[in-house]
């Protein structure tokens, strides 16, 4: 069983990491070229910042809920942790592009 946690730990760090890595090449790409400064690039770029929050906030409290079975926090830090993973997840990464 002990393979099975690696493999899901290897796997939330890719997709975390590989999201972070991939959406900051694509800020820095128009932030850098001046030929993609266009309004559509604009949009992408919104695109990117909410995917990057998302991998950031959202992504690893839910990869350390699915590594443990359980959330992790007790008492009301822990309720207020939660309430936190739920905004970022459902309300902000689709709303925080434009």
């Amino acid at each position: 069983m002990v393979w099975l946690w690696l493999l899901k730990l290897v796997v939330f760090v890719v997709i975390i990491l590989s999201a972070i890595l991939g959406n900051s090449l694509v800020m820095v790409a128009v932030w850098k070229n001046r030929k993609l400064r266009t309004w559509t690039n604009y949009f992408v770029v919104s695109l990117a910042l909410a995917d990057t929050l998302v991998a950031v906030c959202a992504m690893s409290f839910n990869a350390s809920q699915t590594l443990y079975g359980q959330w992790l926090w007790d008492g009301d830090f822990g309720q207020f942790m939660c309430d936190v993973n739920n905004v970022f997840y459902f309300l902000l990464s689709p709303h925080l592009s434009l």
